[in-house]
């Protein structure tokens, strides 16, 4: 009797499913399904990165610990891409590859050109080249027109006579009109850059607008993982469209708080083009009193529909998203069909090289 319980004990467990996660799914499809049928996996090890793509990517999918790396939260994983920090720079021409911030290092010291005030390293400044004339970009470029305390001066002038006032006065309009402008172009370039780096709105950044912000954004439930910067997005919880043609909800519930009533939020799915549009959503008025700046919120939830093309296509699909003209980003990745099922059936017909 013994005997009969101990073979009946090792019979089931041999015909328990592989379930790396213990998530209750199997890691893969079942040729004889239990009643009732179990769900196949996958993401077998539940970090957030699907099977498939930890195979391209190089990576193990039975292990969380083991998963690939997107330094510019693409959702395309860096052996796979010729950009991998983002920054519109192809790897093989990227000074930095790993530093979105920088590409170019014109005397090669090791220090972008974005943060080095000498680019060319010939002892003269980025900014006193620009205002002098010369190439802060190249070395034997230099400034030519010296005054006696070693400074360059832009343009040459006349010698002026002692008490010449309309010398004086030409002198200080010049500096009104044309240095001024300078100055304050000089200074909203930086601002600018780094701005559009945020993916944040000027007025947003000078203070004179309210928009959404990462430190005031939360959900229920909570994100998987990340800061809701441009680099670490808000990580959503997968989803799974099983049916072509049907859409879904974010299991998240987000809030963002401490807007100005009455504006616009938009959403925007940064990769629309290769999501074609399926990540698109009307953009949302701020809820709040109008007369109290700073007092509204949003509450949403992100929305995928695969009934925007005619295509039925099972894929896998990752919204980049954007919330508003600040810097919330988000990441949600969504599943349609049975992707992997396909691949081998076109496999087993012969349709792929």
């Amino acid at each position: 009797m013994v005997l009969a319980t101990m073979l009946t004990t090792s019979q089931t467990t041999a015909l328990r499913p592989k379930d790396t996660d213990g998530d209750g799914k199997p890691d893969s499809y079942l040729e004889h399904q239990p009643d009732p049928p179990l769900v196949e996996d996958f993401d077998d090890d539940n970090d957030f990165w699907s099977d498939y793509d930890e195979t391209l990517c190089g990576t193990n999918p039975l292990d969380e610990t083991d998963f690939p790396t997107d330094s510019d939260g693409d959702g395309t994983c860096d052996v796979l891409e010729d950009d991998t920090d983002g920054d519109g720079v192809a790897d093989g021409e990227d000074a930095f590859p790993f530093d979105s911030e920088e590409w170019m290092d014109t005397d090669g010291d090791g220090v972008g050109d974005n943060a080095d005030t000498d680019d060319d390293n010939d002892s003269w400044s980025d900014a006193d080249e620009e205002r002098c004339g010369s190439d802060p970009q190249n070395a034997v470029s230099v400034p030519t027109i010296i005054e006696e305390d070693g400074g360059c001066v832009a343009t040459k002038t006349s010698p002026k006579d002692d008490g010449d006032d309309d010398d004086s006065s030409s002198s200080t309009l010049w500096w009104i009109c044309v240095c001024f402008p300078l100055l304050l172009l000089l200074l909203l370039i930086p601002l600018l850059y780094v701005a559009k780096e945020r993916g944040d709105s000027l007025l947003v950044m000078v203070g004179a607008r309210n928009g959404p912000e990462p430190e005031n954004t939360t959900s229920r439930p909570q994100f998987a993982k990340g800061s809701g910067t441009k680099n670490d997005p808000f990580v959503l919880r997968p989803a799974h469209v099983e049916n072509f043609g049907d859409s879904v909800a974010s299991k998240e519930s987000i809030t963002i708080s401490k807007l100005d009533p009455d504006t616009l939020v938009t959403i925007t799915d940064m990769a629309a083009s290769t999501n074609r549009g399926r990540f698109n959503m009307d953009s949302i008025v701020v809820e709040g009193k109008a007369d109290e700046k700073g007092s509204g919120s949003v509450v949403f939830n992100l929305l995928f529909d695969d009934n925007v093309t005619e295509d039925d296509v099972s894929g896998v699909y990752t919204g980049q998203i954007r919330v508003g003209s600040a810097s919330v980003y988000l990441q949600w990745e969504v599943t349609v069909g049975d992707p992997e099922a396909d691949m081998l059936a076109a496999a087993d017909l012969g349709l792929l090289n």
